[in-house]
């Protein structure tokens, strides 16, 4: 069997997040995010609650206790929770509704998530994990009981088959009609959308009636095993438990048969099992697990405070120090890449035209801006600079990080298929995600625009994704242009901008881009319509 990779590797890495009695929200429906998704809106509107629970989901998948669901690790100091009591919302405690779920898409893996906790405790008991993967193949992990259900659904009954395959070759009829006598412009886009249309029932039509033939034929992939963790301590340990017992079972079951034993019931499933083959299952769970693990995410915040000559090492606090640490680490030379890339856009943002840095007996960095034949500390620059460098710089280290040379053979999971490869073969990641707080904190208009740019230019060139929280109009104008000069909402274009407004009555919606780059909906009062608002007062 083919996995299928490419669900695995779509190009906007986070698809959505959705969460029930968590923070001000007790029922926040999932929200998708596009390759650069900007929240914008009005103060404690929830804007900060959806970057604290991607913070908060992204470090339990990651962690290695599948139990503990925590609020206080070293890695969540953004998050500010501390305790579950923090975390629940203040309606649902009233009313003792003391649980708190998640529903997280993850490169088109879907995470739902549900846990319980005192409310003083710093972390929180996982009760249900269930991790769905492509091709409808679910893993649902029963903390409580300790139980393991793994299913693979191929869909639906057999009636609702049936019933919707019935509704596709009527459409395929009506639709084979209409471009058989199609007048207008053949060569033109909605003729080819027409074509595209049908091959796509067509399509459809035969993988509905391949899946009913299976059915009849008893040779379906679909099943449904069950077993408990044992004494494993992983998950990866107890799905490979749970998937060996099962197939040992089908072969014991299936020696009966041969001799003559009649099937019991739950023999259905083990041949289902036995179809689909017991090592895809391990496969697909397992290229969950690499995908999560190798996930990288950067979490850049304002800088609000005043920065002194020297950056120390063990800042972990300070933003900027820790994207000169970490730039420092990463041994970037003149020359490549990301220092042209830094160069570039700190002309763009008028910071200087070179930059030198240079650590302290071990301790701190110095970092040396470099403005026509004058030298200055970064630190002794202005607050605009200041905030934009620490940008740039976790910019810089995040496209050097998507790149890496393997030097052992081995698999890599391609766009559409896993291929072989030998030493020295060198891969870009794809799943890199960086959140920013207010990036235009202290930049005058202008540049608040360029931002657009900036951000637009590293996911075009280095598929790294954007969760940014703003309040700037500028910002946000600026990528109507973009869209409009891309023809981004041009079929087939794919508009990679996202934005979504967080009103105060804890209401969200998204704002959808016309061709000629202006927003269908309108924003909420005090946003864009502010300036007009003043304007009118003067007159």
């Amino acid at each position: 069997m083919q996995i299928n990779c490419t669900a695995y590797n779509n190009y906007c890495t986070m698809n959505y997040i959705g969460f029930k009695n968590f923070r001000r929200f007790q029922n926040f429906e999932p929200m998708e995010f596009k390759g650069i998704t900007f929240l914008v809106g009005k103060n404690n509107a929830g804007k900060s609650t959806v970057v604290k629970a991607i913070l908060l989901v992204l470090n339990y998948l990651k962690s290695n206790d599948f139990e503990k669901f925590s609020f206080a690790n070293n890695v969540l100091d953004e998050a500010n929770i501390v305790t579950y009591g923090r975390a629940l919302n203040s309606i649902s405690k009233e009313i003792n509704e003391d649980l708190i779920s998640f529903s997280f898409k993850y490169k088109l893996i879907k995470i739902d998530l549900t846990i319980s906790g005192h409310h003083d405790n710093t972390s929180a008991n996982v009760q249900y994990l269930t991790i769905t993967c492509p091709d409808k193949l679910s893993f649902s992990f029963n903390i409580i009981e300790r139980k393991l259900t793994i299913k693979k659904d191929e869909a639906r009954s057999v009636k609702e088959k049936n019933l919707g395959l019935e509704k596709l070759v009527t459409d395929q009829k009506s639709l084979r009609k209409q471009i058989k006598t199609y007048k207008e412009d053949k060569a033109g886009i909605e003729y080819i959308e027409l074509l595209s249309l049908e091959k796509r029932i067509t399509s459809n039509i035969l993988s509905i009636r391949s899946s009913l033939k299976k059915i009849e034929k008893g040779s379906s992939s679909e099943f449904e095993i069950e077993g408990d963790f044992g004494n494993n301590k992983t998950l990866k340990e107890i799905v490979s438990k749970v998937v060996d017992e099962a197939f040992i079972k089908y072969k014991d079951n299936f020696e009966s048969i041969q001799k003559g034993i009649k099937s019991n019931d739950k023999f259905a499933n083990l041949r289902g099992l036995k179809i689909f083959n017991p090592e895809n299952v391990k496969t697909y769970f397992n290229i969950f697990k690499f995908n999560v693990d190798d996930l990288l995410l950067f979490y850049v915040g304002s800088c609000a405070q005043k920065q002194s000559a020297l950056f120390s090492i063990r800042d972990t606090k300070n933003i900027l120090a820790q994207s000169i640490h970490d730039y420092f680490q990463l041994n970037i030379s003149p020359g490549e890449e990301e220092h042209d890339f830094i160069i570039k856009w700190m002309k763009e943002f008028e910071v200087g035209d070179n930059f030198k840095l240079e650590i302290i007996s071990g301790e701190a960095y110095q970092f040396i801006i470099s403005i026509v034949n004058s030298e200055t500390h970064l630190a002794d620059m202005g607050m605009g600079s200041v905030q934009i460098m620490s940008i740039i710089l976790r910019l810089a280290c995040a496209i050097k990080k998507t790149k890496y040379t393997v030097y052992e053979t081995g698999s890599y999971i391609s766009d559409d298929k896993i291929i072989d490869y030998g030493p020295n073969f060198e891969v870009r990641k794809s799943n890199i995600v960086i959140m920013v707080e207010e990036p235009e904190l202290n930049l005058h208009p202008a540049l608040q625009s360029k931002l657009a740019y900036l951000f637009h230019e590293v996911y075009v060139n280095f598929n790294i994704s954007f969760l940014i929280e703003t309040h700037s109009e500028y910002l946000i104008r600026n990528t109507q242009l973009i869209v409009k000069e891309s023809e981004y909402e041009v079929s087939p274009n794919v508009n990679p901008f996202c934005v979504i407004y967080f009103d105060q009555e804890s209401k969200k919606w998204g704002m959808n881009y016309r061709e000629d780059g202006k927003f269908i909906e309108e924003f909420g009062s005090g946003f864009f319509n502010e300036t007009r608002n003043i304007i009118k007062q003067m007159m």
